[in-house]
């Protein structure tokens, strides 16, 4: 389950995810948020992953990689908070981040809301 809430007073888009998640509803997640924007803006993100069960090996996560690609004319930057508590997810998300790191996209792994909280204000 994917629960996502958007703070205005912050300006983050706070993202949880809750037992396992494949990358269909990570891509449907990406597309609502994408539909959302009205005019190109920047968008931060913290992203609590660390009670789920993740569904994804390396190809998908080149296919999200490319899913994001796609939509970035709707954001002028994106910035990325991923709080993760196993291992293999903090790969999978490090590599997303080396892919798309060419791109208007910064993406970092943290252990803590506290330090994702604090590495994202530093961007704003």
């Amino acid at each position: 389950m994917l629960e996502v809430e958007y703070n205005k007073n912050e300006n983050i888009l706070y993202s949880k995810h809750l037992g396992p998640i494949t990358k269909s509803e990570m891509i449907q997640a990406f597309n609502e948020i994408e539909g959302d924007i009205i005019n190109p803006r920047p968008l931060y993100v913290i992203e609590d992953a660390r009670k789920t069960d993740v569904e994804l090996n390396v190809s998908d996560v080149q296919e999200l990689v490319r899913n994001i690609a796609s939509g970035m004319n709707r954001f002028s930057f994106v910035r990325h908070a991923v709080i993760v508590s196993k291992p293999r997810y903090t790969a999978l998300v490090m590599i997303a981040g080396k892919e798309i790191a060419h791109m208007n996209y910064k993406m970092a792994v943290f252990s803590t809301p506290n330090a994702a909280k604090k590495w994202l204000l530093e961007e704003i």
